[in-house]
């Protein structure tokens, strides 16, 4: 599976909870079950990218693992949730 939340070709993307966020957990794939997560919070905070060239993969990986640095410092820090 790649992850996606988009249905079938010619079909609009299935919302980001009840049925699908549900199916993640009870079908206990771990890289699914992100995936979704990843596509459910996309949704609920409105991101999304382009994919990222080959040639920018490590400067992205870099700049994601800094961004996940940047918010596990501020949850322990009693951040802001959002």
């Amino acid at each position: 599976m790649n992850g996606s939340s988009e249905g079938p070709p010619g079909r609009s993307p299935r919302p980001p909870y009840g049925p699908p966020i549900h199916d993640a957990i009870a079908g206990n794939d771990l890289q699914h079950m992100k995936a979704v997560a990843e596509a459910a919070r996309k949704a609920l905070y409105e991101v999304d990218f382009e994919p990222v060239a080959a040639d920018s993969h490590d400067e992205v990986k870099e700049a994601l693992d800094a961004l996940e640095s940047a918010i596990a410092r501020m949850e322990r820090a009693g951040g802001e949730d959002g």
